[in-house]
């Protein structure tokens, strides 16, 4: 390696941690103390000017790497995540498409599909249970039904009964 590769190489080197410190101070100052920070939902960071800003910055790590091996440069693409449906989400499966896969068409990375699949497929896993309460349930409990009778009654699978009885603390 001779000196002018050796300079190039520490001078992307000093930028990526420039970068890091950055994403660092920029997180620490915006997304620690944020209220919906202990939210589950993603749209509240997808329209969070900081999410963008920490976006970029993420891309331009990429690009520093992808400039030191000499690859391709990325662009930072807006996330089409706040377009997907369950009804959509579904289909791609359907089609065979993987969730990595499906990150990918939708600009976004399988942690932010992950999330948002916490957010609007599980919900909707227990949406025939949504009036179902807990009194109800030991109720039916009392008089002696089983759990795959409650789950006929209830026109779900057992293991749909035993997951809402987890989330409800009564496993």
């Amino acid at each position: 390696m001779n000196s002018t590769e050796r300079r190039l190489k520490n001078e992307l080197k000093r930028k990526r941690i420039e970068i890091m410190y950055e994403t660092t101070e920029i997180f620490k100052k915006n997304c620690e103390p944020c209220a919906m920070k202990d939210y589950d939902s993603l749209e509240a960071c997808l329209n969070c000017p900081t999410y963008k800003q920490l976006r970029k910055l993420g891309t331009d790590l990429l690009n520093l790497s992808a400039q030191e091996k000499g690859g391709e440069l990325h662009h930072l693409k807006e996330s089409l995540l706040g377009t997907l449906t369950p009804d959509k989400y579904r289909k791609m499966k359907k089609a065979g498409l993987t969730d990595i896969k499906i990150a990918i068409k939708l600009n976004t990375s399988d942690y932010h599909l992950k999330m948002w699949k916490k957010e609007h497929i599980v919900k909707e896993k227990y949406s025939k249970l949504a009036d179902f309460t807990v009194e109800e349930y030991k109720s039916l409990k009392a008089q002696k039904y089983t759990e795959k009778e409650i789950a006929d009654m209830k026109k779900v699978a057992v293991s749909t009964l035993f997951d809402w009885r987890k989330e409800q603390n009564l496993a």
